[in-house]
Formats: structure tokens, sequence, C-alpha cells
């Protein structure tokens, strides 16, 4: 089973925030952000049962909010564009209780 050599393979499991999430939804991709909070649930609870170290992580992509336009500016400029920049995730850093609820709550 591949989720049992991930087990010996890897040595945490990150659980990325529903934000990264929102631009799929109503695309076919994934049914509901409600699925990706029952993914995370069952991915924390999968890292606890082996042992294994769980990150929720803030997929952070700039310190403060009013840097977003220069991460715009890279990725629109790279060619990849709108193909996967169609939504701003405000990737921006937040601490620990900020993000606990962008996690494992759905809207």
């Amino acid at each position: 089973m591949i989720l049992r050599k991930g087990q010996k393979f890897y040595d945490y499991i990150e659980i990325h925030p529903l934000t990264n999430y929102v631009d799929l939804e109503g695309t076919g991709d994934i049914e509901s952000l409600d699925k990706i909070v029952e993914m995370n649930n069952y991915f924390y609870n999968l890292g606890k049962n082996w042992g294994k170290i769980v990150v929720a992580t803030g997929d952070a992509h700039y310190l403060e909010e009013r840097e977003a336009v220069n991460r715009s500016v890279l990725i629109l400029g790279s060619g990849m564009g709108r193909r996967i920049f169609s939504y701003d995730k405000k990737a921006v850093f937040q601490n620990n209780r900020g993000n606990a609820g962008r996690i494992f709550v759905s809207r």
C-alpha cells in the first residue's frame, strides 16, 4: 500500500490551510471544502497513529499582506500566470492561532 511506504519514508506530515483549495471549489477537482477538512483530519489522525509529527502550515509566501503584489508579479511574469493564479490565496504569514481555523474548519 502506498501509504505504508510513505509511513517509512517521511519524517512528518504537512497539512495546508483551506485557502489553498478555494480556487478548486466548483471546478469538479474537489467535491467541497468539507472534503478537504475531512482529508486534513484523516491525515492528522494518521500521522498521530503512526507516531509522526503533524505540521499545520500556513503555506506563507510573504510576511505582510502588502507584499502580495511582489508574488503576483513573479507568478504572472513567469508565464504560469492565469493557469495557476486565478485566486489570491492570501498566503501571508499567520501565527498558529490564526491558522488552526483555516485548516480544520469549513466555511
